[in-house]
């Protein structure tokens, strides 16, 4: 009886040895890898092996899970598998989970007979040992999809000649993979982008959904379960109840999360560069012949219209419009926030043109208000069209009246065009303006002052008094021959003589 017990404990000691425990847990994984039900507790045994050196290097194992493991590894040969229904249509059904342990994938048969009813089977699970690099567990749970993925595209292709598959579903049970999936993978970084595109390339056809995670036989196989707990997990080897319900009944609710929401998102630089707004008259180069041909137009579009038209010359009124037409262009192009604000009846938030008290007329035209509502003047000269200082309007507006003034000045070509139109700023266009007029700029133009000849030897020359007199005549001067008002003016000449 002694012997018995002494041999079981020699027994004993030898399985704990460093070699006999690598040498047992070999032979376990190659057991269990035949099952393909050793991938809840792969993880565990892979660990165990990693640190089987820090265990003995004090000559002791206190490894309790690695313990409960050993002595529960004769249950693997238990476990039910097999088909028992008579086949006619085929779904691959897969799931994917991870942890800090590491990440799973579990893919199932569901098989349906003539009469309706389904069942499912385990084909097998898969599972990867996270890296000795910390991951997030997002990252943990793309790589789980990815390798659910080619697991599934691998399935597929084994046993689409032989039991034609019809379809291919994925669940996760993590919302940020679902959205990353959901969305182009170049929106986010190298990592996610290249693990979606992988993805996406191997089972482009299946069709990715929510699952809880007390629904998800894979949480069993990322997470580890002991083999008597495994023996026991119905959800792990027939899978989620709802499995047997009518594909169409599966619920089909992603909860999708917002592109700025994800993390792992790709930072964009964006650089917006707004183009100034281009007039459609900037090519004119003469106010008056801007303004005949928009008239022009204008006739030419009530005869395609087939309304009533006077040929002939262009009238008055048809020039007014036309004007009207271009200032309200460029009033929308660059006073557009103005003609806004005024049509809402907002208060103007520029202090500069807040001065001005502008208003839109009946023609939407903004025009300056002011004090002179009760004077005799016309109405546009009273309440002139603002025009911005940016339109190209308003410098075919001031070179229009410096030629039609001959070249006149800056006073009174700001008093002219400031009897129809208030330009903002139009000093500096009236300065720019005669500053690029050619003619005003040669009339304008200092005359080269010739050098004056040297004087005669005898306005020089030393001489006695009286002997060399010199005679200088100006005039003729006006001057009154006294200081009353009404004096008569006569003409005066000088002569001085120089001695």
């Amino acid at each position: 009886m002694g012997d018995v017990e002494r041999d079981a404990r020699a027994k004993e000691r030898t399985i704990l040895r460093r070699d006999g425990v690598v040498a047992r847990i070999r032979h376990i994984h190659q057991l269990a890898t035949s099952l393909a039900t050793n991938q809840a507790v792969r993880p565990q045994l892979a660990v165990a092996i990693q640190d089987l050196d820090a265990l003995w290097a004090s000559f002791e194992v206190e490894n309790n899970d690695l313990l409960s493991i050993l002595s529960n590894l004769n249950l693997l040969t238990e476990f039910p598998v097999g088909l028992d229904v008579e086949i006619r249509s085929y779904v691959l059904c897969g799931f994917c989970d991870a942890s800090e342990k590491g990440y799973a994938a579990v893919a199932y048969l569901r098989v349906t007979d003539p009469s309706g009813a389904t069942a499912t089977y385990l084909l097998g699970a898969k599972t990867k040992l996270a890296p000795m690099k910390t991951m997030t567990i997002p990252r943990l749970e793309l790589n789980g999809a990815l390798l659910l993925a080619s697991w599934l595209a691998r399935l597929k292709r084994i046993l689409e000649f032989q039991l034609g598959i019809s379809d291919v579903f994925a669940w996760s049970d993590s919302s940020i993979v679902l959205s990353w999936l959901n969305i182009p993978h170049t929106s986010f970084k190298t990592f996610v982008s290249n693990r979606i595109f992988q993805i996406q390339s191997a089972v482009p056809g299946c069709c990715w959904q929510h699952v809880r995670s007390e629904d998800n036989p894979a949480d069993c196989a990322s997470r580890g379960l002991l083999p008597d707990e495994l023996k026991r997990c119905k959800l792990y080897w027939r899978g989620p109840t709802f499995l047997q319900s009518p594909v169409a009944a599966w619920s089909q609710e992603i909860p999708q999360l917002q592109l700025e929401e994800l993390p792992e998102v790709k930072p964009v630089c964006l650089l917006t560069r707004e183009d100034p707004p281009v007039e459609w008259f900037i090519r004119f180069s003469s106010f008056h012949q801007m303004i005949r041909v928009v008239a022009q137009v204008r006739r030419f579009i009530r005869l395609c219209q087939k309304r009533k038209v006077e040929l002939g010359f262009l009238k008055q009124s048809e020039l007014d419009e036309a004007m009207l037409v271009i200032v309200r262009s460029a009033q929308e192009c660059y006073l557009s926030q103005l003609v806004v604000g005024l049509r809402r009846g907002s208060p103007v938030q520029s202090k500069a043109l807040a001065r001005l008290c502008p208003f839109l007329d009946s023609d939407g035209i903004i025009r300056v208000g002011g004090r002179m509502q009760n004077s005799n003047w016309s109405e546009r000269r009273k309440h002139p069209m603002l025009v911005p200082k940016e339109s190209h309007l308003a410098v075919l507006i001031t070179r229009h009246w410096h030629l039609y003034a001959c070249h006149a000045r800056p006073r009174l070509l700001i008093a002219l065009v400031q009897q129809r139109f208030w330009v903002i700023g139009v000093r500096l266009i009236v300065h720019r303006v005669i500053r690029k007029c050619v003619l005003c700029a040669k009339m304008s133009a200092n005359h080269p002052q010739p050098i004056m000849a040297a004087l005669p030897g005898f306005r020089v020359r030393e001489a006695h008094p009286f002997s060399i007199v010199g005679i200088d005549y100006a005039g003729p001067l006006q001057m009154k021959e006294l200081s009353l008002r009404k004096a008569r003016i006569v003409k005066v000449y000088i002569a001085v003589l120089s001695v």
